[in-house]
C-alpha cells in the first residue's frame, strides 16, 4: 500500500509540474517567497521548470532507488535502533518491510510537499495571491518529526530481550 500511497503522490507532482508549465506565463514567475508571502524573486517559466527538474529527478528516480537499496538484503545502507536485534534471521524480513513501508510514506509525504510549494509559486503567479501559503511546510515539518520519533520508538530493543 505505502508504494501506491507513493505513487499516487509522484502523479500529482508530475500533474502540477504539467499544469505550471501550460499555466505560467513566460516571464514574470514567482520564483521565491518570504514566509509572509511576498515575492522575493521573479524568473522566467523555463528558469522555473529548468531549476525545478534536478529536483524531479531526485524525488522520482534517485530517492526510491536509494528506498529500494536501503530496505533489501544486505543491510549496508540501512540504519536504525538495535540494528543487530531487529535484522537477526527471524526478524529481517518484516524489519525491512516495516522499514520500506515507512520510507514510501515519507517519500510520499516530501513529494506532496514539493508539489504544494510548485503549486502556490504557480497560483501566486497566475492568479496575485497564494492559494496555500506556509501551512503544507509546517505540517510537513511537524509530520517529520513526528514519524521520526515514532520510527526510533518502533526500533527500541523489547524489554526482556
Amino acid at each position: 500500500m505505502a508504494k501506491t500511497v507513493w505513487a499516487a503522490s509522484a502523479a500529482l507532482y508530475v500533474g502540477v509540474v504539467v499544469w505550471a508549465a501550460f499555466v505560467l506565463p513566460p516571464d514574470g514567475v514567482a520564483s521565491q517567497v518570504d514566509l509572509d508571502g511576498t515575492v522575493t524573486s521573479h524568473g522566467s517559466r523555463a528558469g522555473f521548470l529548468g531549476a525545478n527538474a534536478p529536483l524531479t529527478i531526485l524525488m522520482l528516480v534517485v530517492a526510491p532507488l536509494i528506498t529500494r537499496a536501503a530496505t533489501r538484503p544486505p543491510a549496508t545502507f540501512l540504519n536504525i535502533p538495535n540494528k543487530d536485534y531487529w535484522l537477526s534471521p527471524e526478524r529481517a524480513e518484516a524489519t525491512f518491510a516495516t522499514v520500506s513501508r515507512e520510507m514510501w510514506l515519507l517519500l510520499a509525504a516530501t513529494n506532496l510537499l514539493v508539489a504544494a510549494a510548485m503549486f502556490d509559486l504557480a497560483w501566486l503567479t497566475v492568479h496575485g495571491h497564494e492559494a496555500i501559503g506556509s501551512a503544507p511546510f509546517l505540517v510537513y515539518l511537524v509530520g517529520v518529526l513526528v514519524w521520526a520519533v515514532l520510527f526510533v520508538l518502533r526500533f527500541r530493543r523489547p524489554k526482556g530481550a
